[in-house]
C-alpha cells in the first residue's frame, strides 16, 4: 500500500505523519523509503533542517500533471516515474494544492489521508514558524515580528486555505480521500484513529492502539521537534487575533468555515468541525468565490515560486561545491 498524506502547511503534518508512522510499526507493514535509496540522501542527512528525521521523509510537490521530490528548499527533482516512485515509497507527505490535471499522478497513490485545521490558527502558527532559524535561513521574508507577519499575510494566508481545502474537497469523488480534522485529532484521538484504521483497511487493538497513542503525543514530540510544535491545542486565534483579524480572515472564509463548521468568530460556540458527507458542487463553488486570486496575486505567486526554485537550484550547487 501507498499512502500520500497532505494538508496546508502547519495543519497538524508532522503529527499526522507520526500517527502513519507508528500505525505503519504495529500493523508490522513493510516501510518503504525512496530518498533513503537517492544519491542526495548521505548528503542531505548533514543538513540542518527543521525536524532530525526530515531528510528521510518522502516529499512530492504537484505541479500541472508533474511531480516533484524534494528535500525542503535544499533539493528537488522531477519524478518521471510515478509508478516507479510509489512502488519505493509506502508513505509520501505533500503540501500541494491540485487540479484535474494533477488526479492521473495521485490515482497512483492506494490511499490519500488530507488533514484540515482552522485557518486562524494555521496563521498563527506560520507566523510563529517564519521566525525560527530553520525558516529564516531557507524561506527569508522581510516581516520584523509575527505579529508584523500576520499583518502583511492574513488575507493571502486565508485565501491559501480556502483554495487548497476546496481543492481537494472538489476532487473527493475522483479519489481515495479520508479527512482528519486537527481539532478531532485532539478531542478524541482514540476515536479518529479508529475511523483512520478502517479506512486505510487495518486492524490494531486496543493495545497497539494505546502504543500509537503513547508514541505521538504531544509531549513526546515536542521534545525532538521545538520547531515544529509548540502548544499543542486548537482555537488560540480567539485570544490572539484582534475582531479586524478575525473579521479580515473572515472575508474570504466564512463560507468555508460554515461548510466545515468552524466558528464564525470569537462569540460562536467551539464546536467540532467535520467535513460532510455530501457536498454539493454549487456549495463548494460558493465557499471558494470570497477566495479567489486577482490576477497580480497569481503574478506575485508565481514569481515567489520561481524565486524558491532558483533557491534550491543555488543550495544544491552549492551544497556539491
Amino acid at each position: 500500500m501507498s499512502v500520500l498524506q497532505a494538508g496546508v502547511p502547519k495543519s497538524g503534518n508532522l503529527w499526522l505523519y507520526q500517527i502513519l508512522e507508528s500505525v505503519w510499526a504495529e500493523a508490522g507493514l513493510e516501510r518503504r523509503r525512496f530518498i533513503t535509496g537517492h544519491p542526495i540522501y548521505q548528503q542531505a542527512r548533514s543538513w540542518p533542517l527543521s525536524y532530525p528525521e526530515q531528510a528521510s521523509v518522502d516529499v512530492l510537490d504537484f505541479e500541472r500533471g508533474r511531480a516533484f521530490c524534494r528535500i525542503s528548499s535544499r533539493f528537488r527533482e522531477e519524478v518521471r516515474d510515478l509508478a516507479g516512485y510509489c512502488a519505493r515509497a509506502s508513505h509520501v507527505w505533500t503540501h500541494a494544492a491540485i487540479s484535474g490535471a494533477d488526479l492521473p499522478q495521485l490515482g497512483r497513490f492506494d490511499r490519500i489521508v488530507y488533514i484540515l485545521r482552522d485557518p486562524r490558527d494555521v496563521a498563527i502558527s506560520m507566523a510563529r514558524f517564519a521566525f525560527t532559524p530553520y525558516m529564516q535561513e531557507h524561506f527569508p521574508h522581510r516581516s520584523r515580528s509575527p505579529e508584523a507577519y500576520l499583518g502583511r499575510h492574513l488575507t493571502k494566508l486565508a485565501k491559501y486555505w480556502v483554495q487548497h481545502v476546496g481543492s481537494r474537497l472538489r476532487q473527493r469523488n475522483n479519489l481515495p480521500l479520508h479527512f482528519v480534522c486537527y481539532e478531532r485529532l485532539l478531542a478524541d484521538l482514540d476515536g479518529e484513529l479508529r475511523c483512520l484504521l478502517q479506512f486505510l483497511r487495518l486492524e490494531l487493538d486496543a493495545a497497539a492502539r494505546q502504543r500509537v497513542q503513547a508514541a505521538v503525543g504531544f509531549e513526546a514530540m515536542r521534545a525532538s521537534r521545538p520547531n515544529h510544535l509548540r502548544a499543542g491545542r486548537s482555537g488560540g486565534w480567539r485570544a490572539a487575533l484582534s475582531a479586524v483579524q478575525v473579521a479580515e480572515v473572515g472575508a474570504v472564509a466564512a463560507p468555508m468555515l460554515r461548510l466545515l463548521g468552524y466558528p464564525a468568530d470569537a462569540s460562536s460556540p467551539a464546536e467540532l468541525p467535520a467535513v460532510p458527507a455530501r457536498i454539493e458542487p454549487a456549495a463548494l463553488a460558493a465557499a471558494t468565490a470570497a477566495a479567489q486570486y486577482t490576477a497580480a496575486e497569481r503574478w506575485r505567486d508565481r514569481a515567489g515560486q520561481a524565486r524558491g526554485q532558483l533557491r534550491q537550484a543555488f543550495a544544491w550547487l552549492g551544497a556539491r561545491g
